[in-house]
């Protein structure tokens, strides 16, 4: 029995596969297709402006880029490639300004690490942090001594050239002892580790004043023992302002 079929059956086929293509196809629902599309569109303008807005603060950039982009939509795309937008004075500053601070940064890192000064960089809030050395201080004891002024000293050796540029900010530490010692001297002052914590950065940051810091550079705080148990000090060194000489210019040129 010959099973291969006649070319008319073939024929016949094929035109009944196509006919139920297109009643398939005609039964589909396209009219909503559009709006995948428009999505694509809004999607990416959102995503510029989102960008844009990220970037800069500077109302004279974002005027050039809203004007171009307002002309590119009113009548179409221009022929001519649009112009490239130029920055600022300030906005130059800034970035410049970003940079040298960036350096300045790791200059102190590097700087303080060469004498083996135990340091760490926190990113999270752009400055150096110092840790002095673990239990230097005796209990209750706040006063800068002789083991705790040595090692003031040395770091603020280090620091002293950049003292314009930088913001020092002593921070105070004790062990997780309790005071539970009644005297006129703990019942005033010393009421628990926050206080003496306090009191230690407050020492150490009255030595910087006294070393030449100046006052309005220098600040102190207190973790007590809930970020290092031991009873010392640390130092967080933030960059407070680098003016670059073009910065310098521009200054003098406004005023």
């Amino acid at each position: 029995m010959n099973k291969t079929q006649p070319p008319e059956m073939k024929a016949h086929y094929s035109r009944m596969l196509r006919q139920k293509r297109k009643s398939l196809l005609s039964e589909v629902d396209t009219s909503h297709i559009w709006a995948v599309s428009y999505a694509d569109v809004l999607m990416v303008l959102l995503s510029f402006f989102i960008m844009y807005f990220n970037l800069t603060n500077e109302n004279e950039l974002q005027n050039d880029v809203l004007a171009q982009v307002t002309t590119a939509f009113k009548g179409g795309f221009p022929t001519e490639t649009l112009r490239p937008i130029r920055l600022s004075q300030e906005v130059t500053n800034q970035a410049e300004t970003k940079v040298q601070t960036n350096q300045l940064m790791h200059v102190l890192l590097k700087n303080l690490t060469d004498q083996s000064i135990e340091t760490e960089l926190d990113p999270l809030k752009q400055s150096v942090v110092v840790h002095f050395s673990e239990n230097i201080y005796n209990n209750l004891a706040f006063n800068v001594n002789s083991v705790v002024k040595e090692e003031l000293i040395k770091a603020l050796k280090i620091l002293e050239p950049y003292k314009e540029s930088i913001y020092i900010t002593f921070i105070g530490h004790t062990d997780s002892k309790k005071i539970i010692s009644k005297n006129e001297l703990t019942e005033s002052i010393l009421t628990n580790n926050i206080n003496l914590a306090s009191v230690r950065a407050s020492k150490a940051a009255e030595f910087a004043i006294q070393f030449g810091f100046l006052p309005e550079k220098v600040g102190a705080s207190s973790y007590a023992n809930y970020k290092r148990n031991t009873r010392s000090v640390s130092l967080m060194i933030t960059v407070h302002s680098v003016e670059t000489q073009v910065q310098k210019n521009y200054n003098h040129e406004k005023n």
